[in-house]
Order: structure tokens, then sequence, then C-alpha cells
């Protein structure tokens, strides 16, 4: 039977067709496109608590480009990270010091290595956590398309997201027991109660939501039905808005959050219902995003270095490993040294503040002085022009990312006080500027709450600790907004005054002409209270 289209602003008193159907089942990997006309660069935390405690849960965020997991909560309720990665060699817990880590595998041997472990130049199976979202849309950025990794190598038959996300989160696991177990007396390791909280994109579908607990599950993380799922732009508004109160927040101020990271872009809006005894917010419209994170810096990044200088012949990969720390990870020599002294972890990446002047050197060991190439003793002298091209289809996707949201927030609700920025890709001083042009002219402001790098994670785990233990709860969701309908399918009479006569079916059972209807106990874009959701 040919079924009718879908409705989407909700069922008519006495008849609603049913919508197309969802079916929860295996990803597949996802399909892009590139039509997006894009410039040239070349141009000029785990948580334990001690025995006398609450036990709270671990988490992690394994569904953005890069993973930030927590380790502890101290008596004055600070978080801290697990920022001790698998070393490359050895395999020894503390191997490589960085807050967040890469969410890739390599196949050796029958034997996936993943994160840190991988050599920096060798190949590797990326993104494979978009995967899980078979039916996701948009497709990931065109973007990523233009710009290849030329590390990642294409997963065969038997490697699905799914089976590539489980190992991903079973190596995950380990490592995060093994550090426990380092760390904690055996008498308290042995009996600590551990549970698990995952995050996921706003942008995802119930579906992937599933597949991402049936992954969970089989890496040995508990029963599916037991975990707890937090979206990420939730988490980081939940860490964001607690860390508000120097702003003088009121009730009635309507906050946009923008979470920027590694692999996706996801916003939220929600509204100031109560200050005391602790903040209530409630979800303004409904949250979105895009696949335009940090890591396709790297990729444009990396092809405008093989543009510029390897068609040299002194280039060679180590060349590139280094340029590609330097931008990625290392201070660059053209920061400010009392600054690199303090923080030597500073990136071009974070730093770059949308000069088209400032000049940034990368080391390329071996590479003859060649002002053609812009290399003087063994420096390559980035130029900011050359940088803004780098960043700026990011710039201007996230930009258009958060206009939207602030537009449909508008169209229903109220003005916007801020858009608070967090996220790795959130800490960019240049994106922030670009996001204040944007949204000045009406009145808002832009913010960038303190540890809005990892203001997910944190979130993540503040709000399982509140399931837990409700008296230690510092902001409290009091409703959400649907984001699809939700429904029973029924058979009813056909009547010629209400339905389409070419959607009737003979019901011989019945003995008359019926019609497949949906009848909505919630409809997309309803707000749904508290009291009214699950917990998981």
């Amino acid at each position: 039977m040919k079924r009718p289209a879908e409705k989407t602003l909700g069922p008519s008193p006495e008849y609603t067709p049913p919508p197309k159907r969802v079916r929860l089942s295996r990803a597949k990997p996802m399909r892009h496109s590139a039509t997006t006309s894009i410039p040239d660069p070349s141009t000029d935390d785990v948580q334990v608590k001690k025995e006398t405690e609450l036990l709270p849960p671990l988490a992690e965020k394994p569904w953005n480009d890069l993973l930030g997991p927590l380790l502890g909560i101290d008596k004055s309720g600070d978080l801290t990270l697990i920022n001790q990665w698998p070393d490359p060699v050895t395999g020894g817990i503390d191997g490589t010091s960085k807050d967040k880590v890469p969410t890739e595998l390599q196949l050796m041997n029958n034997h996936y290595k993943w994160g840190s472990q991988i050599a920096s130049n060798a190949k590797r199976l990326q993104w494979f956590k978009l995967g899980l979202d078979a039916t996701a849309q948009p497709a990931p950025s065109t973007i990523a398309e233009e710009f290849p990794d030329q590390r990642a190598t294409t997963p065969d038959d038997e490697q699905s997201p799914q089976v590539l996300a489980t190992e991903y989160l079973r190596a995950l696991r380990e490592h995060f027991l093994a550090v426990l177990k380092a760390r904690l007396p055996a008498s308290v390791f042995s009996t600590t109660p551990i549970e698990y909280v995952l995050t996921v994109p706003a942008i995802w579908s119930p579906a992937a939501v599933e597949t991402t607990k049936i992954c969970a599950q089989d890496a040995g993380m508990g029963k599916k039905e037991k975990l707890r799922i937090v979206s990420e732009p939730e988490a980081a508004a939940i860490w964001s808005l607690h860390r508000i109160a120097d702003y003088d927040p009121k009730v009635g101020d309507i906050f946009v959050v923008c979470d920027a990271g590694g692999g996706t872009v996801d916003l939220i809006s929600y509204e100031i219902t109560a200050l005391r005894p602790i903040l209530r917010v409630t979800e303004a419209v409904p949250g979105h995003g895009h696949v335009c994170g940090s890591t396709l810096l790297n990729r444009r990044f990396e092809t405008f270095l093989r543009g510029r200088l390897g068609g040299h012949e002194s280039w060679d990969e180590e060349m590139l490993e280094e340029a590609m720390e330097r931008f990625d990870t290392k201070v660059s020599s053209g920061a400010n040294p009392e600054a690199s002294l303090h923080n030597p972890l500073i990136q071009i990446k974070r730093e770059y503040g949308g000069s088209l002047t400032q000049e940034y050197h990368i080391p390329v060991p071996g590479f003859p002085d060649s002002p053609a190439h812009d290399v003087d003793r063994a420096r390559f002298y980035l130029k900011g022009s050359n940088l803004f091209n780098i960043f700026e289809p990011l710039i201007l996707q996230i930009v258009g990312l958060v206009r939207q949201q602030i537009d449909a927030t508008k169209a229903r609700v109220a003005r916007v006080r801020a858009v608070l920025m967090v996220g790795g890709f959130g800490e960019n001083s240049y994106l922030k500027k670009r996001v204040e042009e944007a949204v000045t002219g009406d009145g808002i402001e832009v913010w960038k709450p303190s540890f809005g790098w990892t203001a997910v994670v944190r979130g993540a785990l503040m709000k399982a600790l509140a399931d837990i233990d409700p008296k230690s709860k510092q902001i409290s969701i009091e409703g959400r907004v649907a984001r699809a309908f939700y429904g029973t399918e029924s058979a009813k009479e056909f009547k010629d005054a209400i339905h389409p006569k070419e959607q009737r079916i003979w019901s011989r059972f019945n003995g008359r002409y019926e019609v497949n209807t949906y009848d909505w106990f919630v409809q997309k874009v309803n707000a749904i209270p508290h009291h009214a959701q699950s917990s998981k």
C-alpha cells in the first residue's frame, strides 16, 4: 500500500498519515558529496571518590574527534582529567600527555592500536563513529571530502562502523581500568562500582544512540539499558551555565551554547526559569549541528603544506609530521615567549586571531633556504593570509550554524542574551571574534566559560552525579523540546470526507475499507516536561 507523505507540522484533528518508518538497524558508512566552494589556502574524565563517599560513574566522550575523560573529583569539587595515554612503543599507561586523544584505530597483525598508540605518519581508520548514524542529514562536511586525510584508510567489509566503534571503546575501557588500578589502592579498586556515561552529538538519530549503546555493551561497559547517554550540547550547557554567576544571570535570559569540537559543532538553546535554590533551565528550541569541527583545519593545513613544499626534493614525511605537530600541539615560534614558557602546549590553531600580517615559524629541518618556498634557516614562514584561507570555510559554516540557532530561538521564544562558546575549537579567539561580529547587531554577547575545552565531559559527569545524588545537583534541566513525532500506528475506518481515497485498503478481517494512521502522543517541537522524561 502506498503511504501518504509525512506531515511536518503535527496532525489534523481527525486524520494523521503515518510518517516514514525509522528502524533501528546496523549502521552503514555515510556517503557525502563535495559542492562547497572553498578558498585556496596557498594564496596571499572518569571519576572516583574515596571509600567513605558516594561512588560516581566513569564518563567519556567517544563521539567527537578527540576524547577527554575524567578521573577524579576532589573535596573542592574540581574535576581531574585523564591526560596520560598509552605509550606508542611500550603500550604503558603513562605515554603521551594530552587533554584529549584522537578517535582513531590502526589494524596491525590482527590487533588494533588506538589513539596515541598510532605513529603520527601511519595509516589509520578515522571518522568511523560518524558512520553509526546511517540516516544522518546533513552528511559529513563537504570540506572533509575536498580535503581528505592522506593517512586515512578505507575500512574493509568486516570493519563496519559498529565493529570499529566497539573495538575503540573496548581499548578505551581497558585503559581507564589500568589507570584506576594504578592510582587506587587494590582494596578500593576491587570494591568500586563503575558506571559509564557516554555523550553523543545533537544531530544523531534515536537509531544511532541505540547503536552506540550496543557498541558500549559489546565493549564491556555494562548492559545497554543501564548506560547513561547525554547529548553533547546538553552536557556542555550544564557545565557552561553553572559557571555564569559572574555574568549576573536573570530569570528569562536565553543562552545559545555552541560546542565547537574536533569532529562536530553542536548548538542548543536554554532559557533560565529559576536561579534559586539551584539554577533551573528549559530548552527553548531544538538543537542542531554539523560535521565541521577543527580536525578539518588539520586536513586543510596538511593539504596546504603539501602544495607549497611537497614538490621539493628535500620534503619528506618527517617534515610534515613535525609541521603538523607544531600546528596542532606545540607552541609556535611566533608566539609570545613568556606565554610559551608558561604554557608549552599553545597551538597555532588556537593562537590564530585573524591577522593577515602575523607570521608563524614552522620547522622544516633539512630544507634548504628558498625564498620561493618561504623557507629561511630551516624555518617555513607561514603567513597570516594563508591561515585566513585555511580557517575561513569552517568559520563561515560555524557562524552560519550559530546564526541559524539564534534565528530559530528568536522566532519561537525571545531575544537571546549570549552565545557561550565551548569545545576545543570554541577556545579559538578568532572564531569568537567572528561570531561576535555576526550577532552584536542583535545586542547579543559572546562568552567563553572557563574550562570550555572539556565542557562536555565535565557536564556529563555533573549530570550523572546529580542523578545518583540529587543533593549534589547544581543545575536542573526542567524541560526539553521533542525532535520528532512519537506515536502509535493503527488502522482506522476509511471516511470519504476525511481520508484520501487512494490510501484506503480493504480489510477482510473487519469487512471494511481502512487507512493506516498515527495517533501522536508527542509532536515535534512540543515541550516535554522533566517529569515525563526518561533518566537514561
